[in-house]
Order: structure tokens, then sequence, then C-alpha cells
């Protein structure tokens, strides 16, 4: 069901995408106008680090809002099955792929790629690893859309050098508050 006009706030969004299915959901994120402005009240921050603040969910999708203190940067992980699509609305970020040689069993750098205000990147299992990097000289703030939920995933332990099963968290949950703002 298309949007009759530009997508441009998060009550629009999750609209939007209460109307998807599938992969549909990244293509309404796609068509989307957004503004970090329109963000700024559901964002929250940690020095040194990012915040992973939950805006919207469903069973057929998460909306994440990270944002990201200036050289924040996510662990190596996978996304447990899902579709993962992340659109920068404020910032420089980096994000890095990686794959398991088959061989050595050790993890490769396969892709870099700079995303920058506006663009949008798309991650799934099957395409590898991933991290991100804040990478600019203030502070970002990107949304992460996942066709399903997801609770956990393997994060990659720099250490230890294997992948560990991580349980995942919000550091804010405005997802009740949002979704009955559009029952009103």
């Amino acid at each position: 069901m298309p949007h009759p006009f530009p997508i441009a706030t998060p009550e629009e969004l999750i609209a939007q995408l209460n109307h998807c299915t599938g992969r549909e959901l990244g293509q309404a994120l796609k068509k989307a106008s957004l503004d970090a402005t329109s963000f700024e009240p559901f964002a929250t921050w940690q020095k040194g680090t990012y915040t992973r603040n939950c805006l919207a969910k469903t069973n057929a999708y998460e909306l994440l809002l990270l944002c990201w203190d200036v050289e924040a940067v996510t662990p190596i992980h996978c996304h447990d099955a899902q579709d993962c699509w992340v659109y920068a609305l404020s910032g420089n970020l980096v994000e890095q792929r990686f794959d398991v040689d088959p061989v050595t069993d050790e993890l490769v750098q396969t892709h870099t790629m700079n995303i920058k205000s506006g663009q949008m990147t798309f991650m799934t299992d099957d395409m590898g690893f991933h991290d991100l990097k804040n990478i600019g000289n203030s502070r970002a703030m990107t949304l992460h859309l996942y066709m399903n939920p997801i609770e956990k995933c393997r994060v990659y332990n720099e250490t230890t050098e294997v992948f560990v099963q991580k349980q995942l968290h919000y550091d804010s949950d405005v997802s009740n508050y949002l979704m009955s703002s559009l029952e009103a």
C-alpha cells in the first residue's frame, strides 16, 4: 500500500511499515525522506559507544534507532538469519563485511563501504558478518530495520577469535508510545 506523501517522521515510517511484508519493509525505508531532527526525541547517548533504542516492534519487523558517539563501533556480528537495512540519519559511518575462510577458518574482511546521511545499506547472514563504526568527528544516528525482531546474534570475540552467542537488549524502548500514537 503506497504512502500518499513522502515519509518524513518516525510515526509516518512506522505507519507505512505496518502495511508491509517481507522485503517490502526495505523498500518503504528506501523511499522515505527522513530527517535526524524528528528522531532526536527518541535518542539516548552513551560516551564511547552506541545505544540501541527500540522505536517499533511487531511480529513482522523491528525498527531501532542507534545513536553513535564519536568512534563508537559494533563488534563483528550476524543478524540471526534476518534481513537488516541500515539507514544513516546523520553522521559518517563505515561498514566492514567479513567472511570465514573455509580453509584457515579465519575471519577475512571482504568489503568496506562508507555510509553517509541519507544512504542505506543491506545485510543478511548469507552475505557474511559485519561491523559498523562512526568515523565522523561528531555523533551519528542510524535506523536499523530487521525483517523480524532479533533477540540474539553471534558476535565475534576479538580476544578468543571465536563467535559467541549474545543476548541483545535495548537502551530505551519507546515502541509502545509510538505504536499507540498511531491509534490515536
